[in-house]
């Protein structure tokens, strides 16, 4: 197959691509996916500077595919693929800090990752609509200061 041997060349997207043939199942003889196999395709990926890949690894760690959950790790993936100004990493990791669910809210980051992710995405577009989405719904959340006098 042309993209392992690409991979073993270094070719970052190959692990890609490997990462999503292994998540499907297609190209494996019994057509089951391997979740765990794409994670290990996605983080090797991600190391070699693929994008996608370090998407894809955070959203699986997030989710647990092929991995225990583990927000920190998804985090971890998630921010390399957002300083690559990757739309929808920057979206999720928005929704990640303003909803607080899976880590920590911190509302002041979130709004921050929402606000880059619609420069980079477009803001009438669809990463910018779900960015207003998520703003929106979580406009109560204000982050306030008390005087005390």
């Amino acid at each position: 197959m042309w993209h392992i041997k690409s991979a073993k060349r270094g070719i970052a997207a190959s692990y890609f691509t490997l990462g999503v043939i292994l998540s499907t199942g297609e190209g494996v003889i019994d057509k089951t996916p391997d979740f765990a196999g794409a994670l290990k395709m996605f983080e090797l990926g991600a190391a070699a500077g693929n994008v996608e890949s370090m998407y894809n690894a955070g959203m699986y760690y997030l989710e647990g595919k092929g991995v225990k959950k583990n927000a920190e790790m998804a985090v971890e993936y998630l921010v390399l693929a957002a300083s690559q100004k990757f739309p929808i990493a920057l979206l999720t990791l928005g929704k990640l800090f303003i909803e607080g669910a899976e880590v920590n809210r911190d509302l002041k980051r979130g709004r921050n990752y929402l606000a880059i992710a619609k420069e980079c995405g477009g803001a009438d577009g669809f990463i910018g609509k779900q960015a207003d989405m998520v703003l929106d719904k979580y406009k109560h959340l204000e982050q306030t200061q008390c005087i005390i006098m």
